[in-house]
């Protein structure tokens, strides 16, 4: 490479490379089965579960969910 050729830069996201995905903002009425139900849409789920240690608004909840493949949660 020359000096006054720019350098090649690589972008990566957590959306490019994570089968995680935090649902935030979920109403407190219990309907975490409905969420997974939901997102499963997408793709089979391995795990679908409220995050008790995340800070979030009062009757609010958030989810994890995670994919079992990388392309269901782009």
């Amino acid at each position: 490479r020359g000096r006054d050729e720019p350098a090649t830069v690589r972008v990566y996201t957590v959306c490019d490379e994570s089968k995680y995905l935090i649902v935030r903002n979920v109403p407190s009425l219990g309907c975490g089965d409905e969420l997974g139900t939901l997102f499963s849409s997408y793709g089979p789920l391995e795990e679908c579960k409220p995050m008790d240690a995340e800070d979030c608004e009062e009757y609010t909840d958030v989810f994890f969910i995670k994919f079992s493949q990388l392309s269901n949660a782009r």
